[in-house]
């Protein structure tokens, strides 16, 4: 009887420390892995709702795989949706998710995305929830890095301001332990002169209290940046899909480096490239 029991609490404290040790693997290489690419890009959309799709996509999307990225997010505004009213139907709004869903897979990329209004059909997100499987707000991790996708397009779908703010200081008190935390949104909470907008005081109010290291959107075809309390907000809007942007000479996509102690970003402009 006396070696069962010594064999059992020798069992039992070998899986313990078994299970401690890789615990503290874990952990350590969560600390370790400080370095992360991304690409932020967004207004793909194309021209037409009814026929074909961004042109010049696949050779931006080439582009991006080049610069071997972790993942890409696309800041909104990814397919040409709008209302009934215009005569865009479903069948439309299913056809462009499709497309745009098989562009990325072709180079096997990961690839997160954010409500725009263009993504919407009669004012609801339901259809771009189920092709990009992805909800209005949440949140992932890459090593010790967090990044928070953080709604604040209008939608038959979306919750209020109070409970999305709600949300997030809820998913900030999780992971405040992350050393780098990066907050994506659609429309940007400040204007190029410098000011916060009335939502972006009060969404700001919340966050200046963790350590943020930016807060980054992508409305329109504009690059401006700020800070706030020390947060960096960062507009990376971008152009350039379609053949109607043939001319266009700003930014394809920006190409974000994050290190323990940097964060650097580099501008992508492809040239136009016609069938």
């Amino acid at each position: 009887m006396l070696n069962k029991y010594i064999l059992k609490n020798i069992i039992f404290l070998v899986s313990l420390t078994i299970t401690l040790s890789f615990l503290s693997c874990t952990n350590q290489l969560r600390k370790e892995k400080t370095a992360v690419k991304f690409v932020i890009l967004g207004n793909s959309f194309p021209s037409s709702p009814f026929k074909g799709f961004s042109e010049n996509l696949p050779y931006i999307i080439n582009s991006i795989n080049q610069t071997n990225p972790d993942f890409i997010i696309y800041t909104g505004n990814i397919i040409n949706g709008n209302s009934k009213n215009e005569g865009i139907i479903k069948k439309d709004i299913e056809r462009q998710y499709k497309l745009f869903h098989f562009e990325n897979h072709k180079k096997a990329l990961i690839y997160y995305t954010v409500l725009g209004e263009k993504d919407l059909h009669n004012n609801s997100s339901s259809l771009y929830t189920i092709y990009t499987k992805k909800q209005l707000n949440y949140s992932f991790n890459h090593g010790n890095t967090h990044f928070i996708i953080f709604n604040n397009v209008k939608c038959k779908e979306s919750i209020s301001f109070k409970k999305r703010v709600s949300w997030l200081y809820k998913d900030l008190i999780k992971h405040k332990d992350y050393p780098k935390i990066y907050i994506i949104t659609h429309n940007s909470f400040f204007s190029k002169k410098n000011k916060l907008t009335n939502n972006g005081i009060k969404f700001h109010n919340i966050i200046k209290n963790y350590k943020i290291d930016a807060v980054i959107s992508g409305q329109k075809n504009l690059y401006y940046q700020s800070k706030f309390d020390n947060i960096r907000y960062i507009n990376s809007g971008t152009k350039g899909f379609t053949e109607d942007d043939r001319f266009y000479k700003g930014t394809n996509y920006f190409v974000y480096s994050s290190s323990k102690n940097s964060l650097n970003i580099i501008k992508k402009k492809i040239k136009y490239i016609s069938e």
